[in-house]
C-alpha cells in the first residue's frame, strides 16, 4: 500500500503564529464505534500564507497554518492483519501556549472523491466526508473497474447548522440546467417542470407527509431538510416523533438507482435528536426526544416509573397541581378529588 498524502490546515484563533516554532500539530487516526488506541501520524509543518489572508484580518498571522501528514500501511496494520473499519481524522493544534482539539473538517462542499483503492487483496480503502468531516474507510471486498462503478443513488449528511442534506445523481439524459432549491410543503406535489427533482419525507406511523424540492446542477441534485424547523400549516415545528421514510423521486423517472449512504450519528437539534439509516433504496429518519440525563437508560426510566412516580402520587392534591400548574386553582383541585374519590361526602352551607 502506498502511502496516502494528506494536506490540510488548522490553527488556534487570535494565536499569532507568524514563526514556524510558534506552532505543533500531531494528527491521529480515531476509530468510531471501537476501542483501539488511536494512531499517530508523522506530520511536517507547511507554511500557508493563503490561510492568513482568507482569515479576513490582518491582526494575526496563519501563515505556518498548513501540515502535511502520511498514512502509512505500517500503522493500519496489526501482525498482518488489517484493521477494518471507519477511522477518524483528529487533530491536537498549539498556537504558542494555547492547545486545541479538532476534527478534520470542511466549512464548504467537499472536494472531488479520490475513488476506492484497493490496497491489498481483498481490502479496500476509501475518503469519505461524513457531516462535513474527514474519515479513512477500510473495508473488506473486491475492487470494481471504473468503467462498471455505479454512483451512489442516495447519499446523506449533515450541515453545520442541523439541516439535513440529500443528494442523488440523475441520468445521463436528464441532466439539465440549474433549477432553484424550494421550500419544504405539507403535502403538496412537486413541480411540474419535467427536470423537478423531489425529497419525499413520509411518517411510518401517521399520515403525515412533506414533500422538498432539490436543487438540480448537471447530473446530480441536492435537497436542504430541516428537520428542526419543517413548514406545517404556516409554521415551523420539528417533525414529529418516530420514523421517517426518505425517499428520491422525479416526474420523469430519471433518478439512477445506486448504493444508499447514510451517516448514522445522533445529531441533536433543539428539543430533539435525529437518526438517519440506509434501509433499501431510500433512507429511515428516527426522531425522538432528547432525554436528561436522570432519564437515561433502562434501569433509570424504571427508577422514574417504580419510584419517583410513585411518590408523586401519595402527595397530596393541593401540592401535586401546586407543581404541575403553580398555582391552587379549588376547581382543579376539587375535580381531581372527585376522580379519585377523596371527598366521599357532600356538605351544604345553610
Amino acid at each position: 500500500m502506498p502511502p496516502t498524502s494528506l494536506r490540510h490546515w488548522a490553527y488556534v484563533p487570535a494565536m499569532d503564529i507568524g514563526r514556524r516554532r510558534d506552532v505543533t500539530k500531531i494528527v491521529a487516526l480515531l476509530p468510531r464505534g471501537s476501542r483501539r488506541p488511536p494512531l499517530l501520524l508523522p506530520a511536517r509543518q507547511v507554511r500557508r500564507p493563503d490561510v492568513t489572508a482568507a482569515s479576513g484580518q490582518d491582526r494575526y498571522n496563519y501563515d505556518w497554518a498548513g501540515f502535511r501528514c502520511q498514512v502509512p500501511a505500517r500503522l493500519v496494520k496489526n501482525g498482518g492483519r488489517w484493521l477494518t473499519g471507519t477511522w477518524d481524522f483528529v487533530v491536537l493544534v498549539r498556537g504558542r501556549g494555547v492547545w486545541r482539539p479538532t476534527r478534520l473538517h470542511l466549512a464548504g462542499p467537499p472536494p472531488a472523491d479520490p475513488g476506492v483503492r484497493e490496497v491489498a487483496p481483498g481490502v479496500l480503502a476509501s475518503v469519505q466526508w461524513t457531516g462535513g468531516r474527514m474519515q479513512l474507510s477500510l473495508r473488506r471486498g473486491q475492487s470494481v473497474p471504473a468503467d462498471r462503478r455505479a454512483a451512489p443513488g442516495l447519499e446523506q449528511s449533515w450541515d453545520n447548522d442541523g439541516t439535513m442534506i440529500v443528494r442523488g445523481t440523475l441520468a445521463a439524459a436528464s441532466a439539465g440546467p440549474a433549477t432553484p432549491a424550494g421550500q419544504a410543503t405539507h403535502s403538496g406535489p412537486a413541480s411540474p417542470s419535467p427536470a423537478s427533482v423531489h425529497v419525499l419525507l413520509r411518517h411510518l406511523d401517521g399520515w403525515d407527509t412533506h414533500t422538498i424540492r432539490a436543487e438540480v446542477s448537471g447530473g446530480t441534485f441536492r435537497a436542504a431538510v430541516p428537520v428542526g424547523a419543517i413548514e406545517m400549516f404556516g409554521e415551523r415545528q420539528p417533525l414529529r416523533d418516530g420514523r421517517w421514510s426518505i425517499t428520491a423521486g422525479a416526474l420523469d423517472g430519471s433518478l439512477r438507482r445506486g448504493a444508499v449512504v447514510a451517516d448514522g450519528r445522533r445529531v441533536p437539534i433543539g428539543p430533539k435528536v435525529y437518526r438517519c439509516a440506509a434501509d433499501g433504496v431510500g433512507l429511515v429518519l428516527v426522531v425522538g426526544p432528547v432525554l436528561g440525563v436522570t432519564e437515561r437508560g433502562r434501569i433509570r426510566r424504571r427508577l422514574l416509573r417504580d419510584i419517583y412516580y410513585r411518590a408523586q402520587r401519595l402527595l397530596p392534591i393541593r401540592e401535586q397541581y401546586s407543581r404541575m400548574c403553580r398555582g391552587d386553582s379549588r376547581m382543579h383541585i376539587t375535580h381531581a378529588g372527585c376522580r379519585r374519590s377523596v371527598f366521599r361526602t357532600r356538605t351544604r352551607s345553610p
